[in-house]
């Protein structure tokens, strides 16, 4: 039974290779999952974020994405009464544009929205991001993405960013992701339908 078990999963995950992409798809739905560190008032603290981005290609050089996370910050455990409940949504444009056949250079621009949450206390703003980066489709199965990023919202924040993604297919891809900022460290997990 566990052989069959894995013969199965083993010719799923072929027959996948075997319809791996050729080329960079900017219309997607992808759920995702990010963890990491915070700076609040001059301490380190965990964060999580649970949510997900829907993109669709418009043209041949500009795609419409939105973006919406829910997550908190673990405060408690610093010692403030309660943690902090954090909801991040943001809309814009990418423009990406090939530098070669399976690279493309990608500057996506966005409105944010950022809102905190403890206990009664709410505090919100709105601002911008804009990044600037590489998509690399290395080959039938991996991309790698990796950029610079700045966003306006409350406080400036600059960050490094790096993301490596398996596809199964043309339309079922997994990422892990990184991100190194002035305030803010994570990993992230996503789960992407190409369409």
């Amino acid at each position: 039974m566990r052989l069959q078990a894995f013969t199965t999963i083993a010719l799923s995950l072929t027959a996948g290779i075997a319809l791996a992409v050729d080329e960079l798809n900017y219309s997607y739905v992808e759920a995702g999952y990010r963890s990491g560190e915070i700076d609040v008032s001059g301490q380190d603290v965990d964060f999580t974020a649970l949510g997900g981005v829907v993109s669709y290609e418009l043209t041949e050089n500009f795609a419409l994405f939105g973006s919406g996370f829910t997550g908190e910050i673990e405060t408690t455990d610093s010692g403030a009464l309660k943690d902090i409940d954090t909801r991040e949504l943001s809309a814009g444009l990418t423009a990406h544009f090939p530098l070669s056949r399976n690279i493309d250079l990608v500057v996506p621009m966005a409105i944010a929205y950022a809102r905190t949450r403890a206990g009664n206390a709410i505090n919100s703003d709105t601002g911008y991001a804009i990044a600037v980066g590489v998509r690399a489709l290395l080959t039938d199965n991996i991309e790698l993405a990796g950029g610079v990023q700045h966003v306006d919202i409350e406080d400036d924040e600059q960050s490094i960013t790096g993301t490596v993604r398996f596809h199964f297919s043309d339309a079922i891809s997994v990422s892990l992701s990184a991100s190194a900022g002035d305030d803010t460290d994570s990993l992230g997990v996503g789960a992407r339908f190409s369409f």
